[in-house]
Formats: structure tokens, sequence, C-alpha cells
């Protein structure tokens, strides 16, 4: 028996496939199935090669390599819009959902910490400047929500003991914050954790993740003023 390759199952899509023996001509045995669609047929191949893939490597004891990577949904079926004015719409809208599901899936992970991704983010901040205060303005202009309650948000810090506020010595109607040490204990706690971001990540490359952020860092500059013509 020759060696088996997932090539051999491919199907251009449209195409019929059948099933049955001519056993009156004394054909070779070829497999014709019939009662299926092309679309569908061409859509079970590709799950059957999936699946012979994986148990192939399971009793080789290879890596799984399966034939197709990734199944990718796209943001039409996503939010079932057929079609956008143009490419740069699509982007924006794409990137407006995607900025949801993130939020989505750090939630879920920050939900064993019992706190909010608004919460991780004020931490954070606060670990950066340590080991000088902060005041709930500065916080407000380096956080990544800035729609946010940023008093409020502290405010329940305060009550789980991961940060602390103080008046400001020198401005008695501002208040320093300062993270605690129950806060830098829960964040190196999330730090040891990094698999979640290869789990959010996972689909990228490190290449991919350096070309994504910087169409994002340019996306986001400034772009100079043309000067009016004289």
């Amino acid at each position: 028996m020759g060696r088996w390759s997932p090539a051999a199952l491919t199907k251009t899509p449209g195409t019929s496939w059948g099933t049955s023996k001519n056993k009156a001509s004394g054909s070779s045995g070829k497999i014709k199935i019939t009662g299926l669609s092309g679309a569908r047929c061409y859509k079970a191949a590709r799950i059957l090669i999936f699946v012979l893939t994986v148990l192939r490597a399971l009793r080789f004891g290879g890596k799984i390599r399966p034939v197709f990577k990734y199944i990718f949904v796209g943001i039409e079926k996503d939010i079932q819009q057929g079609s956008f004015s143009s490419a740069r719409q699509k982007a924006m809208v794409n990137l407006m959902y995607t900025y949801g599901w993130l939020i989505e899936k750090i939630r879920d992970f920050l939900a064993k910490e019992d706190i909010t991704h608004q919460q991780f983010n004020i931490l954070r901040i606060l670990r950066g400047s340590t080991p000088h205060p902060l005041s709930t303005l500065q916080i407000r202009e380096r956080m990544l929500d800035k729609m946010s309650d940023t008093s409020r948000i502290v405010d329940r810090l305060v009550a789980k003991d991961l940060a602390r506020k103080t008046t400001c010595s020198r401005d008695k109607r501002l208040v320093d914050v300062v993270i605690t040490e129950k806060g830098v204990r829960l964040l190196k706690r999330i730090d040891n954790e990094a698999d979640h971001i290869g789990e959010i990540m996972g689909n990228l490359s490190e290449k991919d993740a350096e070309q994504l952020s910087s169409l994002l860092d340019r996306l986001r500059a400034v772009r100079p003023v043309a000067s009016p013509a004289k």
C-alpha cells in the first residue's frame, strides 16, 4: 500500500464526489459518493483530512501538522455583514470588533483574581511608577480606556487593599495613589501565568505581532497638516 497523503483527498469546490462500484464492468473499485452537493463534499473532505492527520500524528508519535493551519471565519461572517464601502472601513470595523473580543478574553482570565481589566490596567500603571505616587489625573492620562471612572476604580482597589491613597503633600486638593504589596503580589501571579497571552495571541507569530504593532502605531500617528497654498 502506498503512503497516505492528505493531498490525495483534496477536491476543488463545486465538483461532485460519488460512490458506487461497477462490478459488471470490472472497474478498479473507484468510490463515488452520491446524494451530496459539491460544496458539502468539499467541506466534509477538509474535516476528514484534519481528523486523519491528527490520528496519523498520534499513531506515529509525530507533531500534528494539519493541511490547513487555521480556519478563518472573517469579519463579514462574525457581524453578518456582506460587504463594506472600502478596505479601510472593513479594517476599522474589524479593529473595533477585535477590541471587544480581546477584552472579553482578558476579562475571563482576570476573573480568577477578582479584578476587572480596568483595575488591572491601573495596578500595572502604579507598579510602573513605583516608588513615585500618581494622582488620579495622571493615572487617567496613562490608562488604555480614557473614558473609565478613574476615581471609582481606584476606590475599589483601595477597598481590596491592592492600592493606597494619601493626601498629596504639595496640593491638599489632590491624592497620591500607590500600589500595595498585596497588589504587587497579585501582578506577579498574573505575570507567572504567561500562557494566557499565548492562548489569546496564539494565531500570530512573533513576526506577525511585530507587524501588527507597527501598523497600529502608524494608524495612530499624527499626519502633518499641509500648508495652505499661497
